[in-house]
């Protein structure tokens, strides 16, 4: 299937360099610029969010032991050190780990999912600009030097 409007160019036209290979060249690049511009928003989202969960897997760890810290803590009026609030507080403090662990998990997998293919992707398009400018330049080079040769 191909683009449309667009046929098969022959190997040999590559070496005459027609309008419709400079056509499909300018199309191609225009696509990986714009591709490239909206990779890279997305890769600065994604890593946000891998940044603002690994936040958030931080708070429930500080929560959770600053919870576990309450059993340590000597009070007056607790006279009972397996009681109900530092039962309560240590179960919740567990719960708090537990749902700290699947955070981290889910900021791996978003990490290795996700945010590691893009950066390759973007790698990749970044490479494909690179080949477009430099075929500008070998563009405006040659022709310059068919100006100059025919002179």
């Amino acid at each position: 299937m191909g683009i449309p409007g667009f046929e098969k160019l022959p190997l040999e036209c590559a070496l005459d360099d027609p309008p419709q290979l400079r056509t499909l060249a300018a199309v191609f690049s225009g696509d990986v610029r714009t591709q490239h511009e909206y990779l890279a928003t997305l890769h600065r989202l994604t890593a946000r969010l891998v940044t603002c969960l690994d936040d958030v897997t931080l708070a429930y760890q500080a929560l959770a032991h600053h919870l576990h810290t309450h059993s340590s803590k000597v009070y007056a009026i607790n006279t009972d050190p397996k009681g109900l609030v530092d039962t309560s507080l240590g179960r919740g403090a567990e719960l708090l780990q537990e749902v700290s662990s699947w955070q981290h998990i889910l900021c791996t997998q978003l990490t290795d999912g996700v945010l590691h293919p893009l950066t390759q992707q973007l790698n990749a398009y970044s490479q494909l600009l690179q080949l477009q400018e430099q075929h500008a330049h070998c563009t405006q080079a040659l022709e310059a030097a068919v100006a100059g040769f025919l002179r």
